[in-house]
C-alpha cells in the first residue's frame, strides 16, 4: 500500500498528483498511460496509471475502487 494524493472528480480518484514512497514525497509530472480493469468480483474497477515523477522516475500506480486502496510498483 502507498499513500497517494489524487485529483478526485465525479469518478473518485481520477489521477494521481503525488505519493509517499520510502519516506519520500514524489510529485507526478506526467501520467503516461491510464486504463481501467475489472476487479475479480466484477462489481468494481481498478484504475491503473503509469506515471513519471518530476525527477524522472517511473512508477505504476493502481487504485482499487472496491477497497479504496492504492498500490505502487517501480518500473
Amino acid at each position: 500500500m502507498v499513500q497517494v494524493e489524487s485529483y478526485s472528480g465525479y469518478r473518485g480518484a481520477e489521477r494521481p498528483i503525488s505519493f509517499l514512497f520510502q519516506g519520500r514525497r514524489f510529485m507526478v509530472d506526467e501520467v503516461e498511460r491510464s486504463w481501467v480493469e475489472d476487479e475479480a468480483d466484477l462489481r468494481a474497477h481498478k484504475r491503473i496509471f503509469i506515471v513519471t515523477t518530476r525527477d524522472g522516475a517511473r512508477f505504476k500506480l493502481s487504485y482499487s475502487e472496491r477497497t479504496d486502496t492504492w498500490w505502487l510498483e517501480e518500473l
